[in-house]
């Protein structure tokens, strides 16, 4: 299953960045971006991009952070993909500690 909405809503609380101001930098509104948040509205791709340009990270990152891990995957493959998302979990800290563009 596919979930950008929390994805984006636990990278941007992760990132200390306030809904308005990734409305403010995209023209997104707020209330947009809380449906969103809220799985109530599936963004764009264009949209994605917007808010992870906003946030100050590769919409990529949006993008596997909505992954969810199938139930079916093998013991090491479950591993990998555990491991891949504490990496991301460290860029997200990398830019936490000072060098988000989001003010």
């Amino acid at each position: 299953m596919i979930n950008y909405g929390t994805a984006i809503k636990r990278i941007r609380l992760e990132l200390g960045i306030k809904q308005t101001d990734i409305a403010d930098k995209t023209g997104i509104s707020a209330s947009y971006l809380s449906l969103v948040e809220n799985g109530k509205a599936t963004p764009s791709m264009s949209v994605l991009k917007q808010i992870a340009e906003a946030m100050g990270i590769p919409y990529e990152i949006i993008a596997w952070e909505a992954i969810e891990p199938p139930e079916e995957l093998r013991p090491e493959q479950r591993q990998a993909f555990l491991l891949a998302r504490a990496v991301i979990n460290d860029y997200l800290q990398s830019l936490k500690k000072g060098t988000s563009r989001v003010k």
